[in-house]
């Protein structure tokens, strides 16, 4: 239940100071530029850290587990961090001083952190809509606006999403574990979705669950799976590039 700070400037390391909740910290700390550290707690707290003191600056209280890594975004003109909980909510809270600016529902429990995507199309001849994606265990990959947190599109997928979703390409590509609903939906599968709607460009079904958010190389992306494989794929455009 701590979090902690090295001096990495030399030979060896050397403790700058240490933060303690009293509980096990297990998803990844995202650092804003300002310096705020953000670290969520499986207590349900996601808390604010002076990055250069380790002072907790503020803390904001669920009453689910956080697992998932938060994001830092802009909304509106404010720099906010995005948290998702097990108990489903995907919030936007000010990194001023932990104001929610807005709170939406998933399907489901999320693990892990949402992905920001800008779309590619111009809204109203001037503004381009920005986006927050995030699965969760119900096997939902959702989207919501992020300027407050409206519904835009859901997608069902075969297996629950615990992985971060990439996006490469212009399209997201998200890894589940495997179905539960039928024999063709064994193993796990890593799928292209379209960011703008959320169709399902295309699915490759592979030999057992993925856990792991992709690698990005260009249009090629390397992922492992539990069956000890790590596997690369090229990602190929409507029009045929890569």
């Amino acid at each position: 239940g701590r979090v902690r700070a090295f001096d990495l400037g030399g030979a060896k390391l050397i403790p700058l100071w240490t933060f303690s909740s009293g509980a096990p910290f297990r998803g990844e700390l995202a650092l804003s530029d300002d310096g705020t550290l953000l670290a969520p707690c499986q207590n349900g707290t996601l808390y604010a850290l002076d990055a250069e003191s380790g002072k907790l600056l503020w803390s904001s209280d669920s009453d689910e587990p956080r697992i998932s890594g938060p994001v830092i975004a802009n909304v509106n003109g404010i720099n906010a961090a995005l948290t998702a909980d097990r108990g489903g909510a995907l919030v936007a809270l000010s990194l001023e001083g932990g104001d929610v600016l807005w709170r939406a529902a998933l399907c489901g429990p999320s693990w892990y952190a949402p992905v920001v995507v800008v779309e590619e199309r111009v809204v109203k001849g001037q503004a381009v809509e920005k986006q927050t994606i995030a699965g969760d265990d119900e096997g939902c990959l959702s989207s919501f606006n992020l300027a407050d947190g409206r519904a835009r599109w859901s997608t069902q997928l075969a297996g629950a999403v615990r992985s971060k979703p990439a996006l490469v390409v212009g399209q997201l590509v998200v890894g589940t574990l495997a179905g539960a609903n039928s024999e063709a939906d064994s193993g796990g599968s890593l799928y292209l979705i379209d960011a703008a709607s959320g169709f399902v460009r295309d699915r490759l079904k592979v030999g057992d669950a993925i856990h792991t958010s992709p690698a990005v190389m260009g249009s090629r992306l390397i992922f492992g799976s539990r069956d000890a494989v790590v596997r690369a794929v090229d990602v190929i455009t409507v029009d045929g590039e890569k």
